[in-house]
């Protein structure tokens, strides 16, 4: 049988690589609609709204991988003692440092398409909307962002 920090490693491994899998996905989507837009002089406003609304699931997305993996950790590891050098990888092997530069990436692509939905819409009501929603979308990026997490630990039913 593997032992935990085998079975930590697997697990680790295979989160990051379906992160990083969709992450890519998505990411070259928002940028093939955002060049498509803006080079269109006569652009569908609601597909560009789409494109708005579509940068947000990546920083959700990955604030719930982040998640998702403290809790591995935490219920893998928990609090003994002898496991603080895998606990050691775990935090290593976060990036810290990179997760900051994240959802900072979005949050500028972000400005992209408010700035060009405010090009398309001259009301001045919409402008006051688009400018609402673009700030609620930046709040919650922000928000899935920098949340603490990884507080729980998965609850088992252990049979005595």
């Amino acid at each position: 049988m593997a032992d935990l920090k085998e079975i930590a490693e697997i697990k680790t491994r295979h989160y990051d690589t379906l992160f990083y899998t969709v992450t890519k996905i998505i990411a070259a989507a928002i940028g093939g609609l955002l060049v498509y837009c803006y080079n269109q002089s006569n652009v569908n406003k609601i597909l560009v709204f789409v494109g708005s609304v579509l940068t947000v699931i990546p920083v959700y997305y990955a604030a719930s991988f982040r998640e998702l993996r403290q809790l591995l950790e935490k219920n893998i590891l928990g609090d003994d003692p002898n496991h603080i050098q895998i606990r050691e990888i775990f935090k290593e092997r976060q990036f810290r440092h990179q997760w900051a530069l994240y959802p900072l990436i979005f949050i500028m692509i972000e400005f992209f398409w408010i700035n060009l939905l405010l090009k398309l819409f001259h009301n001045l009501y919409d402008r006051h909307l688009i400018i609402g929603i673009g700030i609620l979308e930046i709040i919650l990026m922000v928000h899935w962002s920098y949340k603490v997490r990884g507080k729980k630990k998965i609850q088992t039913n252990s049979a005595t």
